[in-house]
């Protein structure tokens, strides 16, 4: 099982320059393909600096997104404190490797007796991130956000915090 690989690039955009090469080689040959950033991308911050430098034109965040389904929401509405970030202890990647339901460790053991939580078929975790709420509003997963009426997240300054 792979673990987290601790060198000059760290865990975090480890792919950045492949995927700068692989980019300028698509428009040097005069095509507009879209290229994917991948590999440890877990902040708002780096995302938008990633596609700011046109390293990518996509940002892939798998790892990051399983740890909280609402990142990219709550950095939107400014709530970026609130985030749960991926810690890449590849608990998730284990799941995987033995063929079961893709979880986080830090979600999927809380409120297991909570009314209405949908279990893996072990019923020993969550199969879903609780829901996150925000000035007491729920925030439902057809992404209502009754509050929020600001601009999309890449026309603003991300906070201090974020």
């Amino acid at each position: 099982m792979p673990s987290i690989i601790s060198d000059a690039f760290g865990p975090f955009g480890r792919n950045l320059e492949a995927t700068a090469r692989v980019r300028r080689a698509i428009r040097g040959a005069g095509h507009e393909t879209p290229v994917v950033a991948a590999g440890g991308i877990h902040g708002f911050r780096q995302a938008e600096d990633i596609l700011q430098s046109a390293t990518a034109d996509i940002i892939g965040a798998a790892r990051q997104s399983l740890a909280d389904p609402d990142w990219f929401k709550k950095v939107r509405l400014g709530r970026g404190g609130d985030v749960r970030s991926c810690e890449y202890t590849n608990y998730c990647e284990g799941l995987d490797q033995k063929h079961k339901m893709v979880t986080c460790k830090l979600w999927d053991r809380h409120g297991l007796d909570e009314t209405g939580v949908r279990l893996t078929p072990d019923n020993k975790r969550r199969a879903l991130a609780p829901q996150w709420s925000y000035s007491g509003a729920r925030i439902d997963a057809d992404g209502a956000e009754p509050s929020y009426t600001g601009p999309v997240a890449s026309s603003r300054k991300p906070q201090a915090n974020e």
